[in-house]
């Protein structure tokens, strides 16, 4: 009786230690897939902002990154908006601020950019936008 409960209790461990490690990847792919689609999502931007930046047609980037996303609601009683900050919904919506990282190719920089859905319409516009020499 003792013999089966030990194999019963060597299966179970034997079948978690199967699903846990995989359950932990697709989190990971699936972070980094929503990653990847925002980064599609904002794309334009990026380029048009490389585009006026270096005064180029067809700039040249990669290794593009998300590396911060913050987020507050427009209008809210309880937290109300920055005195100086107009928000484009009388109240309640959702703005994103989102910290995006190039790589200028031709340039040798990285390119920080911050863009945020506050403008009317919610399409992303580049709210700031820092550049620094690329270390070797």
């Amino acid at each position: 009786m003792k013999l089966k409960h030990v194999v019963s209790f060597m299966l179970v461990i034997l079948l978690l230690s199967a699903v846990i490690p995989q359950a932990t990847a697709n989190t990971e792919s699936r972070a980094y897939l929503l990653e990847q689609a925002l980064l599609q999502q904002l794309h334009a931007t990026i380029y048009q902002s490389l585009q006026e930046l270096y005064q180029e047609e067809y700039p040249q980037f990669d290794e593009v990154k998300i590396i911060n996303i913050e987020s507050y609601i427009t209008g809210n009683i309880l937290f109300p908006t920055d005195a100086g900050r107009k928000a484009s919904a009388s109240g309640g919506a959702t703005v994103y601020n989102i910290t995006v990282e190039v790589k200028a190719i031709h340039h040798d920089e990285i390119v920080q950019m911050v863009m945020n859905n506050e403008q009317e319409g919610y399409m992303y516009t580049v709210k700031e936008l820092k550049t620094r020499k690329l270390v070797d």
